[in-house]
């Protein structure tokens, strides 16, 4: 049965009824009862959903917040590291010093090859190609830190008739490293080809050469230019050397 009179005000309650007429309160009824007679125990209380923290929990958020930023910015900086030290940063890493302060080339000369010369020994295809040799003047660059190119009278990238690529030369004139153009295109787009036991990591020494296979045509006095940039721990290029 219900209670005989309202909680809210005290007025009694019509017969059965739950509503107070006076104050509208809802009555409820009496607590069920077990098998007995004896009331039914109350629900256990209620469980956290798996998800809420308590105020407490904030610190460690937080703390997992900063680990995981930080691990991100490690790992940042390792893939550039990475990259830059296997790509050689085309034109030079951030922060790289200027290519002229470590490398100087100079005296060119334009030759015919000789017969039964090939760009693979020799740097320079006989007889029909011409080339020209460039001494290095001044180098402390490694082979991997400077990459070639002739420029035309516009500026852009030379293209030489059947011309071969760039070798780089011993004293005694051996290929210690060499790059292949495409069609005749004069421009170290990636690294060199090297000889066995020559690197990236290799001193460039002024003792070494420059050899440009200049293919079937006759490049003299055609306003041709000589530029060397940095890669590496270099950048820019060096000054234009007129080539003869």
């Amino acid at each position: 049965m219900r209670s005989a009179f309202c909680t809210g005000c005290g007025e009694p309650l019509t017969v059965g009824g739950s509503l107070c007429v006076r104050c509208g309160t809802e009555n409820p009824g009496p607590p069920p009862m077990a098998p007995g007679g004896s009331p039914a125990a109350p629900p256990p209380p209620s469980v956290p959903v798996l998800g809420f923290r308590h105020p407490r929990d904030k610190g460690s958020t937080l703390l997992v917040v900063v680990v995981l930023v930080a691990a991100l910015l490690v790992a940042v900086s390792f893939s550039s590291f990475l990259f830059y030290s296997l790509l050689g940063c085309g034109n030079g890493c951030p922060g790289a010093s200027a290519i002229g302060n470590g490398f100087k080339a100079g005296n060119p000369t334009l030759g015919q090859c000789p017969g039964g010369d090939t760009f693979a020994a020799n740097g320079c295809d006989g007889p029909t190609h011409s080339y020209y040799q460039i001494r290095i003047v001044a180098s402390s660059v490694t082979f991997g830190e400077v990459w070639l190119q002739v420029l035309g009278t516009n500026g852009a990238p030379y293209v030489a008739p059947g011309g071969l690529g760039f070798s780089v030369l011993s004293q005694g004139g051996v290929v210690l490293a060499q790059y292949g153009t495409t069609g005749g295109i004069l421009a170290m787009t990636s690294g060199w080809m090297y000889a066995p036991g020559i690197s990236n990591a290799t001193a460039l020494s002024t003792a070494c050469s420059l050899a440009i296979d200049m293919g079937t045509g006759n490049p003299a006095e055609q306003g041709l230019g000589f530029v060397a940039f940095g890669t590496g721990s270099y950048s820019g290029t060096t000054a234009t050397l007129a080539l003869p």
